[in-house]
């Protein structure tokens, strides 16, 4: 079905649309089960990669795109570095912006830009340098490096003991703590049960302000309508296109790295098109319906993210990747309830999304070929 073909095109589109009119150089496009890079190579473009592990101790001189279980970048990153990974380590220097999640994260060089982060455990080292901001969504945090920007987030803990140039504004469920080598200039403005920890060396030039925790309990119906909502459409899916979904997630999950590197591209590159349709009267119509139909594949990807997790346990177990009731009923629950964990429900969600979108490109370009 050509797939390979298809990723390249799209990852093609969205990085012309994303770099300067000047860099017209190629993509790189590479997967398997481990990705590298050496440290006497250059990629002289945007570099793609999707494996079981991806190691990066060359150069790129464009914007680094990885998905894989582990995740690890010694070398130099001339645009942005958008990684997805259970495990990534960031040593090397990037001189734009960094976009990261993943169960464990690492930042250990500098970062000339900001930084985005969700995950389990972030940890931005004492050897890191950040010359913007850092946004961050994850279970615990730990910033012990230099920042020039501010410091931005929530977590269940959150440990300061870095230099931070700007303000510290975040929410910490259970404990924010503040180092003997934290340095804050700005102010630290936080939400937390507890009161700051504050070590006898640390410094905050500006005002500690605390701000009360508000009560997030919500009535039961609140919980309740939202599960039956998504069983409801996820079991119509079910009823009405069967067959059409038991292929969908045996093609979906075969290539599951693969269709979530190549939803990421959809993802970025139809906006940008839509946009760029959009300015002009010609184009105008052809953007509003590719606005309609990437919003719908959206919907469509969201809705059978419970039937892709129950394709997914009936490959664990049974050894295929059929759907079924009892399976698409297994998955729908697993994702409900992981929806009500901070940070990692939504993590899923997204992921189960992208990867169906890659899978739905993918089959209806096999149809048009056709």
């Amino acid at each position: 079905m050509h797939i390979r073909t298809l990723v390249g095109t799209i990852l093609v589109s969205a990085t012309l649309a994303l770099m300067p009119l000047t860099v017209l150089a190629a993509p790189v496009l590479r997967s398997g089960e481990s990705v590298s890079v050496g440290e006497a190579q250059k990629v002289e473009s945007d570099f793609y990669a999707v494996g079981g592990a991806v190691t990066v101790s060359g150069t790129v001189d464009g914007d680094l795109y990885a998905a894989a279980g582990t995740v690890t970048v010694n070398g130099t990153v001339g645009g942005d570095a958008v990684i997805a990974g259970g495990s990534v380590r960031l040593d090397g220097p990037v001189k734009d912006d960094v976009r990261m999640i993943g169960g464990e994260l690492v930042i250990a060089g500098t970062i000339e830009g900001d930084v985005l982060v969700m995950g389990g455990a972030v940890h931005v080292l004492s050897t890191a340098h950040v010359g913007g901001d850092i946004l961050f969504v994850g279970g615990e945090m730990t910033m012990e490096g230099e920042l020039k920007g501010s410091l931005s987030g929530q977590a269940e803990k959150i440990r300061v003991n870095g230099r931070v140039f700007g303000d510290v504004s975040v929410t910490a469920a259970s404990a924010l703590e503040l180092g003997d080598q934290a340095h804050v200039e700005g102010i630290v403005e936080y939400t937390s049960r507890n009161e700051i920890a504050r070590a006898p060396g640390s410094v905050v030039i500006g005002d500690v302000v605390k701000k009360p925790m508000v009560d997030a309990r919500a009535p039961i119906s609140s919980y309740v309508l939202p599960l039956l909502v998504f069983f409801f459409t996820t079991a119509a899916y079910l009823l009405l296109f069967r067959k059409i979904l038991d292929r969908l997630m045996r093609h979906t999950v075969g290539s599951f790295g693969l269709h979530g590197l190549l939803g990421f591209g959809v993802m970025a590159a139809v906006p940008i098109v839509v946009g760029a349709l959009l300015v002009s009267i010609i184009g105008l119509p052809v953007g509003m319906a590719l606005l309609l139909a990437y919003f719908l594949l959206i919907a469509v990807a969201l809705s059978c993210s419970g039937i892709l997790a129950g394709a997914l346990f009936a490959r664990f177990v049974d050894g295929t990747a059929a759907v079924s009731l009892k399976w698409t009923i297994v998955g729908t629950l697993s994702l409900v309830l992981l929806g009500y964990v901070p940070y990692l429900g939504a993590l899923v969600f997204a992921v189960a999304t992208v990867v169906l979108i890659g899978g739905i490109t993918t089959l209806v370009y096999a149809r048009v070929r056709s």
